[in-house]
């Protein structure tokens, strides 16, 4: 009886040190591919948008609220995996989901992604916007507080809960 109280500890084990290796790896390979993105604390980038009816938006007029801004774009499979979890964040209180669609060819190709419909605003950004955000992949995001700062930034697939742990603390 001993020996099988100790096959099952001895798995348990390997269990938790298998999964302390895969968290490090996993934490270690995300904190690598978001290194060149712009750091926690400093001010977002002010840029002009535009809505995908052509009017100016700047990003200094959404100042006083919780913001997540994803930086997408149409031809990207990971962006579309995406989309059902931020479509559930953007019907939740506390957190604008605003979408920028950073890399597309025309506005047919964005609007035909539909971000109107997992965003509570959804924006045109070209070069100008990707490179202010220091964005190199798709999709990235950007939490910014309500003063405008950059809380954190991310990229890559992330869950409903992933997104709402990452816009709430």
């Amino acid at each position: 009886m001993a020996g099988k109280a100790e096959k099952k500890k001895r798995r348990w084990t390997l269990w938790l040190r298998d999964l302390a290796v895969f968290v490090a790896l996993f934490a270690g390979i995300s904190l690598w591919q978001g290194r060149h993105l712009l750091p926690s604390g400093d001010p977002a980038p002010s840029v002009e948008l535009t809505t995908l009816d052509g009017t100016p938006v700047r990003l200094d007029e959404l100042r006083g609220k919780k913001v997540l801004l994803y930086f997408w774009a149409p031809w990207c499979g990971v962006c579309k995996a995406v989309t059902p979890n931020l479509r559930w964040l953007a019907r939740s209180d506390g957190v604008e989901v605003v979408s920028i669609a950073s890399a597309y060819e025309d506005l047919a190709s964005v609007r035909a992604a539909d971000p109107e419909s997992f965003s509570n605003l959804a924006l045109l950004g070209g070069d100008e916007a990707a490179r202010a955000f220091a964005v190199r992949a798709y999709p990235t995001f950007y939490v910014l507080d309500e003063e405008g700062r950059i809380e954190r930034s991310f990229l890559g697939y992330t869950s409903r809960f992933g997104l709402w742990m990452r816009t709430r603390f």
